[in-house]
């Protein structure tokens, strides 16, 4: 796979508004970066930007902090956004009441994406530590989240994992290897992340 430069609007609009060779975003879109820290999580940030400017609902999550690299962190970041009238995400007050921790990821990502009635965009940095065994556990809830929310019947809108990582080889492992969570999904390899 030869790597090229994507700036975060393109990207944004290919995951949330995608054309016909797009549809398999939804699988899971790994982006792996040949170019410095920096410039990946400035592109992450104008991702995030981009995203939420397009309609959609994004919680990003650097997975490099050993407190967010587990299901439960995840869960619990998730059950704590609270979405205003707007495209902005505040925690506090809940929209619709509550939403468990304790709730399967499934549950609170169908629960967001039902108030908010928008897509959810879960952007997570530093992908590759879940290559491990015990990363395998967030992989496979991830996955079956997205089965969850993306294959009811007449759902308008979606969940979409993105991952992304430095480490390509770990990414490669991610998405070629059929033991995987994630096999089959779609690995973007950026050489230098253009400005938005």
């Amino acid at each position: 796979m030869t790597a090229h430069s994507l700036s975060a609007a393109q990207m944004a609009r290919r995951l949330l508004h995608p054309g016909v060779l797009d549809e398999s975003l939804r699988s899971g879109l790994f982006i792996g970066f040949k170019c410095d820290g920096d410039s990946s999580k400035r592109f992450r940030s104008n991702l995030v930007a981009e995203a939420g400017r397009l309609g959609a609902l994004v919680v990003s999550l650097d997975l490099n902090d050993a407190d967010a690299s587990s299901d439960c962190a995840l869960r619990r970041s998730l059950a704590e956004l609270r979405v205003d009238q707007g495209t902005a995400l505040t925690l506090g007050r809940p929209m619709c009441g509550p939403i468990p921790v304790a709730s399967p990821l499934a549950a609170i990502c169908t629960t967001l994406i039902a108030q908010s009635g928008r897509d959810l965009v879960l952007i997570l940095g530093g992908i590759g530590h879940l290559c491990d065994d015990a990363g395998h556990h967030l992989l496979r809830a991830l996955k079956a989240a997205r089965d969850n929310v993306n294959t009811r019947s007449g759902a308008q809108h979606h969940l979409f994992v993105v991952g992304w990582d430095t480490d390509l080889m770990k990414l490669r492992t991610l998405v070629q290897d059929e033991g995987q969570a994630f096999f089959g999904a779609t690995l973007e390899l950026v050489s230098e992340p253009l400005a938005s």
